[in-house]
């Protein structure tokens, strides 16, 4: 792990007209920002999934993120190249799953090594605003590097998380499903989980989707979590959507939703909403109104784990190291403690169809 923290660079200008972002390294960050001037202020809802636009002019670029809640915004002419930005106390994030950094979990690397933005932005940086800029190495440049267009981000409430959010778009299917039941639905073009490619899966009518079979527990239990069917269980309680409420089906390709609206606890009482999204790099659990008060939440690849990675939702990002065993992340709501209302959970996967973070 780098992580390196420079306290003053040549780049401090002395603020002067904004300029235009070099053509072949600007970038945007939620649609804000191309071919701009070089400062651009733009925004980030935290809690949900809205910091996901990130994108460059530049085959190459960024060469690294640089991150700052301090700067100075000006310009200066280096060599050929136009510096758009000076900021003070800068941080160079190389490897951003520090879980000192406040950027630790929002910062990942794509297929070719390039930092973007893919991840939903943890609460706790509400309110906050930072600087954010590209590093380009250059040998044109006589202090080796380059850095164009700058964006000072403030992260606002996700107006998207809302009580009743939790529902699928247009063009989704009501599942026939009774009490203790499931429903199987196609994945056209597959769901990797855990390293298998699913071409199909089992909605289960409380409040989870299983893999390879069905199940339809009624209990939460650590131990079904972990010996049963590979699973993703998003709010895994006794419901009864026989008695009110829908569960219902939508594909669109490489994305897949699952969403209980509405769907009361056994044998009729109260109504909850929350739904699953299932993407390539990615698994979103959204929660509207519940009524329910305990549950287990959590990924598991089944087959008789021997032990679950307990973790905290509450106390997100939870960073998570898959690279020489398999886990099974998950928290276990005692009746009382359930505390998911109008809230979002992302688990972001690798290439194997692991989780390596939880926001």
């Amino acid at each position: 792990m780098l992580r390196i923290t420079v306290t003053s660079l040549a780049l401090v200008a002395t603020l002067a007209a904004q300029q235009a972002g070099n053509t072949q390294r600007n970038y945007t960050i939620n649609g804000v920002g191309d071919l701009a001037a070089s400062y651009v202020p733009s925004s980030a809802a935290v809690g949900g999934s809205v910091l996901n636009d990130y994108r460059t002019s530049s085959a190459v670029a960024p060469a690294m993120w640089i991150a700052s809640a301090n700067g100075n915004v000006g310009w200066q002419t280096t060599a050929s190249n136009s510096v758009d930005i000076g900021p003070q106390n800068l941080i160079f994030l190389v490897n951003a799953f520090n879980p000192a950094d406040p950027f630790s979990g929002v910062f990942f690397t794509d297929a070719t090594g390039r930092l973007v933005w893919s991840a939903p932005v943890p609460t706790s940086l509400n309110g906050a605003a930072y600087y954010f800029a590209t590093a380009h190495g250059t040998p044109s440049s006589p202090d080796g590097y380059f850095v164009s267009q700058t964006h000072l981000v403030t992260f606002i409430p996700d107006p998207n998380l809302q009580t009743g959010n939790a529902t699928c778009g247009m063009g989704a299917t009501a599942l026939s499903l009774g009490d203790d039941a499931t429903a199987q639905v196609a994945l056209t073009g597959g769901f990797n989980f855990y390293g298998t490619m699913h071409t199909q899966a089992f909605v289960g009518s409380n409040g989870f989707v299983t893999f390879l079979q069905p199940d339809t527990s009624f209990q939460e239990t650590v131990g079904g979590f972990l010996s049963g069917s590979p699973r993703i269980s998003v709010l895994w309680d006794d419901f009864s959507p026989n008695s009110g409420g829908t569960v219902s089906f939508r594909a669109a390709a490489p994305t897949f939703e699952i969403c209980w609206s509405n769907v009361p606890e056994y044998p009729n009482a109260g109504a909850n909403t929350f739904k699953i999204t299932l993407s390539a790099a990615q698994i979103t659990f959204d929660y509207g109104a519940l009524t329910c008060t305990d549950a287990l939440v959590g990924l598991s690849p089944g087959a008789n784990l021997g032990a679950g990675f307990p973790i905290n939702l509450s106390a997100a990002p939870n960073l998570m190291n898959f690279s020489t065993a398999v886990h099974a992340p998950y928290q276990i709501f005692t009746p009382g403690q359930l505390d998911l209302v109008t809230r979002r959970v992302s688990w972001l996967l690798n290439a194997a169809g692991r989780p390596i973070t939880q926001l």
